[in-house]
């Protein structure tokens, strides 16, 4: 059983019944608390009015690609991608539109990877994570050639596909010496 903490409560300080969750990074709320809310789930935080005390869930175990490092990345990627595409004004739709598959096809290649139980598999998923994520960096390129987007948006999701694209690598080779 993985380990489990239970959710806080931030406006009352309380526990919230018969929720638990597993332990993973906290960060601060919308609302500027410094609570244990369940950031990176789906339901946020109680204080944003979200009613968590109704709520009767029990986490045993997260997926096995929830707990890698390169997920969280992706992740995270995939929401300031998917944020920004949802707001965009000026972009060709079909650009738009790869972008979208390209991006959601990282997250889903890695994770079907993980599920895989040969290496041949696995390192067959994290090849296809990986040129998805390259087909997302070529696509974000083109878009700041034609400064279409914001220099520091590009900053920042270049560095996270750099980040990803490594530790995709890193996973790979690592399929080929654990045979």
């Amino acid at each position: 059983m993985a380990e489990t903490n239970s959710l806080l409560n931030c406006r009352t300080g309380q526990l919230v019944p018969g929720v638990r969750i597993p332990l993973s990074p906290r960060r601060e709320c919308e609302c500027g608390c410094e609570c244990e809310c369940v950031w990176g789930w789906e339901f946020g935080c109680e204080c944003v009015g979200l009613g968590l005390g109704e709520l009767k869930i029990d986490y045993y175990d997260m997926f096995d690609f929830e707990k890698l490092n390169v997920y969280q990345v992706v992740r995270e990627l995939n929401l300031k991608v998917l944020t920004f595409l949802s707001k965009a004004e000026g972009i060709d739709k079909y650009i738009i539109d790869q972008w979208k598959r390209a991006s959601l096809s990282i997250l889903t290649n890695l994770a079907e990877g993980t599920g895989r139980m040969s290496h041949q598999d696995k390192r067959h998923f994290y090849t296809m994570a990986r040129g998805s994520l390259f087909e997302c960096a070529a696509l974000l390129d083109l878009l700041n050639t034609m400064n279409i987007i914001d220099k520091d948006f590009y900053s920042d999701i270049y560095q996270g596909y750099e980040q990803a694209s490594k530790m995709l690598l890193a996973m790979y080779r690592s399929m080929n010496t654990e045979q």
